[in-house]
C-alpha cells in the first residue's frame, strides 16, 4: 500500500528492494547500537516485507553483498531503469 502511495505522488518512482537472508539481518540487526528499532521485531518486519509487485518500477539487491558493492549495484541497476547521460552515471 505505501509504495501505490509513493507511485501516485511520484508516477516515476524506482523501488530498490534490499533482499537479505534473516539470518544475515538478524545478524546485523543486533549488532547495531542506539537504533529506534529493536532486533526482536524483524520478524514481524520481514512478515509484512511485499516484493514488488510486477507493475511495479524497480528491482531487487542482495543486501548480504559487501557495502561497496550494494552501492554499485543499485546505482548500476538505477542507471539502466532511469536512462542516466554517462556524465550522471559517476556520481
Amino acid at each position: 500500500r505505501y509504495r501505490d502511495a509513493i507511485r501516485t505522488t511520484a508516477p516515476g518512482a524506482v523501488f530498490v528492494h534490499l533482499d537479505a537472508p534473516a539470518d544475515v539481518l538478524a545478524i546485523r540487526a543486533g549488532a547495531r547500537e542506539g537504533h529506534f528499532m529493536p532486533a526482536s521485531l524483524l520478524a514481524s518486519q520481514l512478515a509484512t516485507l511485499e516484493p514488488l509487485d510486477a507493475d511495479e518500477e524497480g528491482f531487487a539487491v542482495d543486501a548480504s553483498l559487501p557495502v561497496d558493492d550494494l552501492v554499485t549495484a543499485v546505482v548500476v541497476g538505477l542507471t539502466k531503469r532511469l536512462d542516466l547521460p554517462p556524465a550522471a552515471r559517476s556520481h
